[in-house]
């Protein structure tokens, strides 16, 4: 195992390193707007739809896209049919999505894109048949191969347990690739084409994917918008939903027009993803290690290195409603991936937005800045006003990618291209119709017009094409309200706090510095715009006792200028890491709020846990577990005499704990005292052993709240590695 270099400033190089290095590899390097997963390519629906189509939007497809097969014709029992009726009938006489004919055409012998095909492509238009080189005449002739491609599915579904390719199973394709199918419709996919193909989508069933997207699939939702179905909503990754768990913290990050108001069979056509439990810019703390980290969007957290380095933070959530950072199970963060550390070096650790003396806007973020056009500053900032700043002194910054325009913005060229943004991706959306018809008349109307140098900046990703269906369509998004001109006189945003006081001890005293900028036209006079401390979600602050709104030092303050506020704090007798609000109001309303963190360390000290043995995991059919804990005195000058230091454990809500064990504990929520010996002096080490008694306890997750308490001096707790409880979750079996 490798261990952390002893030397600090040596760690702090290593982490500034490889915080360079991960956030040029990773944070602005787009991800495809569609993402392939060879396991799950379509559905079991996507097979058997069979009514997906009516026969007139087959033929007036194949219409629109010029294809060979729109004039072509064959045979079937005497009688001349149209492509467009043989797709059409094959696939109600079989129940095969016609679809999933039109692909393997495509997938085959290019007969959609192509406008001419050669006699032997029609012949052997699906490749059924074929091997080798060498196609078996029975199944020779455009109907013979639509029929055979169908008929050959529900076969492949009837005596799925004879084929390599099933469901559940790993094979290696003939490519090389490990597959394991997740359901019928993409074991027979293999079972027909046993290659994954590349992956610029040419070839194997990577192709045949790739055409799906392009013309047919229910997934008509690139990555990164937001869908809306029955109060639900979710997010499109990796062409996967994943769901917020409510609606509150899906309103943390969007608005309700973000959202595309969709049908249910749209939700049922993506794959279940991961749901979403906390907003991004969610500060939580883990329950096991007590290590506070910064859950950066959905995917990353970045673990705050010490107290300062969370000073640095310029907005956040708290997980629960509260003051104080929630300990959160590693079970519901463990899927996050470790983003680089943030430490108090950081510089701009959640971005800054920021304005040189040229008239260049940079986004800054740990130490790199990424150039804004204006035209990316108005539509994903909103037009914010940037900081200003030099540029010398960002010159030592690394330049990296432009900043690109966020998912589901729609743009259009001057040739009247038109595309939507996907995770940095421009998809080309064929024609006009198209993008009224899937995405709404008021987002073909809205689409921003830029230039081909802009549009360049994002990579290219693929075609929407979508088929025109006769059935039911999700209900276009309406056209977002107007501005409600809610604040119609005052206008002003908060653009410095002092962190210097907001770590205390408890019952200091001090002020913090707030600086706000007036950003309207019209001047503020003295008491009529005011900044207000709060506790995050409330109107009071547990670090003001009375009068929590507070005047400018200022006479007045004149459009363009900035108003200083000193905010008086008293740090509570409450310990930990407790979130606060800064606000800027008015009568007419709050106009800027910025939350953060105050750090209350205890006065007298704490005692430090060094090493324990409590259980992630406890049988409710064995015996009862035994436990130690090894806890460092380090208060200053508090001696913990044995039989008036207690070790409380209680259940999260403060009841009794289920794992009370009366053959052991002291009383029903005194676990153990010292044992080693009768006083514990400052810098010496308190053993405590007890037991766990989980017998008759129900299966489940049990969340367990452990406290340190001196008797003898009316009850004072002693923060526990400097936190008031420890909150530890233990799972019965």
């Amino acid at each position: 195992m490798k261990r952390l270099p002893q030397n600090k400033n040596q760690f702090k190089k290593i982490v500034s390193s490889l915080t360079l290095i991960s956030l040029l590899l990773i944070p602005f390097a787009p991800t495809h707007a569609r993402f392939f997963y060879p396991n799950n390519i379509i559905t079991d629906n996507d097979l058997h739809d069979y009514n997906s189509l009516s026969q007139t939007a087959i033929q007036t497809f194949l219409e629109r896209e010029n294809s060979v097969l729109a004039g072509f014709t064959d045979i079937v029992n005497g009688v001349t049919k149209k492509a467009s009726e043989i797709i059409w009938e094959v696939a109600r006489i079989h129940q095969i999505n016609p679809k999933f004919l039109l692909a393997t055409l495509e997938k085959e012998q290019g007969l959609i894109a192509k406008s001419e095909a050669t006699q032997k492509q029609l012949d052997w238009a699906t490749g059924y048949g074929c091997y080798g080189g060498q196609c078996n005449s029975k199944y020779k002739g455009f109907f013979h191969q639509v029929e055979s491609s169908a008929i050959t599915q529900n076969i492949y579904t009837e005596r799925a347990g004879q084929f390599g390719f099933r469901v559940g199973v790993t094979t290696q394709s003939f490519d090389g690739v490990a597959v394991t199918p997740e359901n019928q419709a993409t074991a027979n996919l293999y079972i027909y084409t046993p290659y994954v193909g590349g992956t610029s989508g040419i070839g194997g069933n990577h192709f045949f994917w790739r055409i799906w997207n392009q013309y047919f699939t229910d997934q008509k939702y690139p990555d990164g918008l937001v869908l809306q179905h029955a109060g639900n909503y979710y997010l499109v990754e990796k062409s996967k939903l994943r769901k917020f768990v409510s609606r509150e913290i899906f309103l943390k990050d969007y608005s309700e027009s973000d959202a595309y108001d969709v049908s249910a069979k749209t939700i049922a056509a993506y794959p279940a993803g991961a749901p979403i439990e906390f907003a991004k810019n969610t500060l939580v703390k883990s329950a096991e290690t007590n290590q506070n980290f910064l859950l950066a969007d959905y995917s990353t957290k970045r673990a705050i290195l010490d107290d300062a380095a969370l000073a640095l933070l310029i907005d956040f959530h708290l997980a629960v409603a509260g003051n104080e950072i929630p300990l959160i199970a590693n079970a519901k963060i463990g899927a996050y991936q470790d983003g680089t550390p943030i430490t108090v070096d950081s510089k701009y650790p959640q971005g800054q937005l920021v304005k040189d003396e040229t008239g260049q806007i940079w986004w800054l973020q740990d130490k790199i800045k990424h150039p804004v056009d204006p035209l990316v500053w108005q539509v994903n900032y909103k037009s914010q006003t940037p900081d200003g700043i030099s540029a010398a002194a960002i010159a030592d910054y690394l330049e990296s990618t432009p900043i690109r325009f966020k998912s589901g913005i729609f743009v259009k060229t001057s040739d009247d291209r038109y595309y939507i943004i996907s995770e940095g991706d421009r998809m080309r959306i064929a024609t006009t119709d198209t993008l009224a018809r899937v995405f709404g008349a008021d987002k073909l109307q809205s689409a921003i017009a830029i230039s081909d140098d802009l549009l360049s900046i994002h990579g290219a990703g693929y075609m929407i094409d979508f088929i025109d269906e006769t059935i039911a369509q999700a209900t276009p998004i309406s056209t977002p309200p107007e501005p409600t001109g809610q604040f119609p006189g005052y206008h002003g945003e908060i653009i410095d706090i002092e962190t210097e006081n907001l770590i205390l001890l408890q019952g200091d005293e001090a002020v913090v510095k707030v600086t706000a900028e007036n950003t309207g036209n019209i001047t503020w006079p003295k008491g009529e715009v005011w900044m207000q401390l709060a506790n995050q979600g409330g109107q009071s602050s547990l670090f003001i006792n009375a009068q929590n709104t507070f005047n400018f030092n200022e006479s007045e303050v004149p459009p363009g200028e900035t108003a200083t506020f000193n905010v008086p704090v008293t740090a509570p007798q409450d310990l930990g890491h407790l979130g606060q609000s800064f606000r800027l109001q008015s009568a007419e309303g709050t106009h800027a709020q910025i939350n953060k963190i105050f750090i209350v360390k205890p006065l007298n000290g704490s005692g430090l846990v060094v090493k324990h043995n409590l259980p992630q995991k406890i049988d409710n059919t064995a015996r009862p577990t035994t436990i130690t804990f090894e806890i460092v005195n380090k208060t200053t000058g508090t001696t913990w005499l044995s039989s008036k230091t207690a070790l409380e454990i209680y259940n999260a809500d403060g009841s009794e704990s289920p794992f009370y064990d009366p053959n052991d504990w002291i009383r029903s929520e005194v676990a153990a005292v010292p044992l080693n010996q009768s006083r514990v002096a400052p810098g010496e080490t308190g053993i405590f052993k007890f037991t766990l008694d989980a017998r008759n306890v129900l299966a489940g997750e049990y969340l367990m709240k452990i406290r340190l308490r001196l008797l003898d001096q009316n009850g004072l707790v002693i923060p526990l590695n400097n936190v008031p409880a420890w909150f530890v979750p233990i799972t019965v079996e």
